[in-house]
């Protein structure tokens, strides 16, 4: 059995930036300190977004949020990702990376 593809988030906020590397867990992201990417932004949920492994790609899932998720300028519920998509939560760039 092959385990999840190899992908990141980056997250930037202002100058700082992190990657995280995404696994077969699910990605919760929010404003709730227990968020697995928490993003300190008024405009961003508790429980904002989630991205989960599903048959084979990784599917980002708004989670009935205030203010919308969006990817590449568009708001979604639910859309697959693919490497070079960007994220907007609130006032936060996340971008993900297909490394495979």
């Amino acid at each position: 059995m092959r385990g999840a593809p190899k992908a990141a988030i980056t997250v930037r906020e202002g100058d700082d930036r992190r990657d995280i590397v995404l696994g077969s867990e699910p990605l919760a992201i929010g404003r709730d300190p227990q968020n697995d990417i928490t993003l300190d932004d008024r405009r961003v949920s508790r429980k904002h977004a989630e991205i989960r492994l599903r048959l084979g790609r990784y599917t980002l899932y708004d989670l009935q949020s205030t203010n919308g998720t969006y990817v590449n300028g568009r708001r979604v519920a639910e859309v697959v990702l693919a490497d070079g998509d960007r994220l907007s939560i609130g006032g936060v760039e996340l971008q993900f990376r297909a490394t495979d």
